[in-house]
């Protein structure tokens, strides 16, 4: 016993501290890591109010899905889950970040939530959510993670089409969907969403029937972004 603690007082005597250089470097690095990690938290927050918001839900119901089913469908796993792993990460690495031991658990867990929901609101109101969303479509397995409005309104056999407007008149519209194919779609008839403007260039979903491999006959046209305050331009237009 002894000789147990003689060897341990060697050990410690011999033992040099820590400068507090090495201290302030391992309080930086466990700050930069929780920065990191909660803009990454942040990010996906923004991504999924992106894909959530410009759903336009009420005009959902045209596909042949149950409500429920439509829900369960547009839910962005893929985001919500690389949210919640970034989330933990960065509350792991603020609780290694000095004086973190000073409070309970349950603080620091929402302290990382509410900082990564106010952030993620911040970067929704800007382009990086639309422009990331339409880098990472360009990957194959991205289009099998996240389920998108272009696959299911890109389906004319079952109704259903999406495109831009090229060119239009009052009986009829061309469009070029979203395949690069050039349709053209008869409007005789035809309901138009009150925030639908016919006008060039706008990109437009419309539920019908296809009557050929070039024709199709529209039933209600509809904006492809949720964007409020946009009015019709057709005088002949119903209401939605």
């Amino acid at each position: 016993m002894n000789t147990l603690t003689n060897n341990l007082k060697k050990r410690l005597k011999n033992t040099q501290p820590l400068a507090k250089w090495v201290f302030t470097m391992r309080n930086i690095f466990w700050w930069s890591l929780f920065g990191i990690f909660t803009f990454l938290s942040s990010f996906a927050f923004a991504l999924i109010l992106f894909l959530l918001l410009n759903e336009n839900w009420q005009f959902e119901k045209f596909l042949d899905h149950s409500q429920i089913g439509v829900y369960v469908q547009t839910i962005p796993y893929f985001w919500i889950l690389l949210y919640l792993v970034f989330l933990f990460i960065s509350w792991h690495y603020m609780k290694n970040t000095k004086n973190a031991y000073k409070f309970p658990a349950s603080l620091l867990t929402l302290g990382s939530l509410g900082i990564s929901i106010v952030l993620g609101a911040i970067l929704y109101t800007t382009h990086i959510p639309n422009t990331t969303d339409q880098l990472f479509q360009k990957t194959p397995i991205y289009k099998h993670l996240v389920s998108h409005k272009e696959e299911r309104w890109m389906q004319e056999d079952k109704g259903r089409l999406a495109g831009t407007i090229w060119s239009y008149s009052e009986d009829e519209i061309h469009i070029e969907d979203l395949e690069k194919k050039v349709w053209t779609i008869n409007i005789k008839n035809t309901k138009t969403s009150p925030i639908l403007n016919i006008i060039k260039g706008e990109k437009i979903r419309i539920f019908g029937k296809k009557i050929n491999d070039k024709e199709f006959q529209a039933e209600r046209i509809m904006p492809w972004e949720s964007q409020r305050g946009k009015h019709r331009s057709l005088n002949k237009n119903k209401n939605y």
